[in-house]
């Protein structure tokens, strides 16, 4: 019974909660800004007739990103088990190992800090992102199919931004509306990756949760240690308190412990 409660004390239940929560959210995240690139590159292929070959290195940098967050997750949820419970005082006994452990955590909340700035960025991208995709699909819902069949269109000057105009320096934002056939194409499209995009979004909300989490748990754990200095110390005091004590009643010839009551 005790050596069960002793693992359970071991445990940082707040570090595993937020890897869970991290995993999780860039795997989802990765998976499906794969497949949204994948149905933009299509996108852009069938109906706006343009190849933008950079893209595709986009998919292999959302793998590998997703991939370090999931290692760096694990190195966190380690620091958090060497910085709980007994396992904190088995690691950081000495006083090198107290200060090595301290600033190795404050390294990991300074990481930890501007990641969850970066991917507070790209969630506010994908909110636009999502935002205009939904806008469009909101659109295409409300066209009727007779407009649709006598020439509808569907304008981009409001979203020229998403178009990569630094490839086309010359070209005009009109040309790219659609009418017709092209625009039921596109209306095809804009479905398939409306949540795809969502699902995108809200999982970089939960690493954002998370990589919070970690913080919090980071903090509590600096401070474990720190606190773990001070307790040392007090220690320290209180047995030469107690050793001084007791030279000085020996001194006076007097011995509380061997006292009969």
């Amino acid at each position: 019974m005790g050596s069960a409660y002793d693992c359970y004390t071991r445990v940082p239940y707040g570090s595993l909660i937020a890897t869970i929560m991290l995993i999780t959210g860039v795997a989802v995240f990765a998976s499906q800004m794969f497949a949204g690139v994948s149905f933009t590159l299509q996108l852009f292929n069938d109906v706006f007739q343009m190849k933008i070959y950079w893209m595709d290195t986009i998919r292999t940098v959302f793998i590998t990103a997703a991939a370090c967050m999931a290692l760096y997750a694990i190195l966190l949820l380690v620091v958090g088990i060497a910085a709980t419970g007994a396992t904190r005082d088995q690691v950081f006994r000495g006083g090198r190992a107290k200060i090595g452990g301290r600033v190795s955590i404050a390294l990991c909340m300074f990481l930890t800090y501007v990641l969850n700035l970066a991917w507070i960025a790209i969630m506010a991208f994908l909110i636009v992102v999502t935002f205009v995709y939904m806008l469009y699909a909101r659109i295409c819902n409300h066209a009727p199919l007779e407009s649709v069949e006598m020439g509808r269109c569907i304008p981009f000057k409001h979203v020229a931004f998403l178009f990569p105009n630094t490839s086309y320096p010359n070209y005009d934002i009109n040309r790219f509306s659609k009418c017709g056939n092209d625009f039921r194409r596109l209306c095809e499209s804009i479905k398939d990756a409306e949540g795809i995009y969502l699902a995108a979004c809200l999982a970089s909300l939960v690493v954002v949760l998370s990589l919070t989490h970690f913080l919090i748990c980071l903090s509590a754990n600096y401070t474990h240690i720190k606190e773990g200095v001070k307790n040392k110390e007090l220690d320290y005091l209180q047995s030469l308190q107690n050793g001084e004590l007791s030279a000085l009643t020996k001194a006076n010839g007097y011995d509380y412990a061997s006292t009969d009551i």
